[in-house]
């Protein structure tokens, strides 16, 4: 092999190798899609705050945010990277966390 090309081919393998290191690692984007539980619509307004909402076809009341940062007991809880859908089990919400976390949530009362 003539040394040119071998020099070409170190130097585009440099290129790449370096190209590749600063790319960054792509993190999921969106969150939960809303779930319809007769009157109410379970859905996350914010990111990291999953809410129950009554609506009746016209206006909408937040009954239930959770964790609800009013409540010393919920300030340490963070939802990050909730993705899939909440699932619904008689009178308990289940969500799971992309980073492993599964919660229970009382349906009534978000607690």
């Amino acid at each position: 092999m003539k040394p040119r090309l071998l020099a070409v081919g170190v130097f585009l393998l440099a290129v790449a190798l370096f190209a590749a290191g600063c790319a960054g690692v792509a993190n999921p984007e969106g969150w939960a899609p809303p779930v319809f539980e007769g009157d109410d619509i379970l859905l996350f307004l914010d990111k990291e705050e999953l809410s129950a909402v009554a609506y009746d076809g016209t206006s909408a009341v937040v009954l239930w945010t959770f964790p609800d940062e009013n409540l010393t007991s919920e300030k340490d809880i963070k939802l990050r990277s909730v993705y899939s859908e909440p699932v619904v089990d008689d009178d308990t919400v289940y969500i799971g966390s992309y980073e492993g976390d599964i919660y229970a949530i009382g349906r009534g009362d978000g607690r």
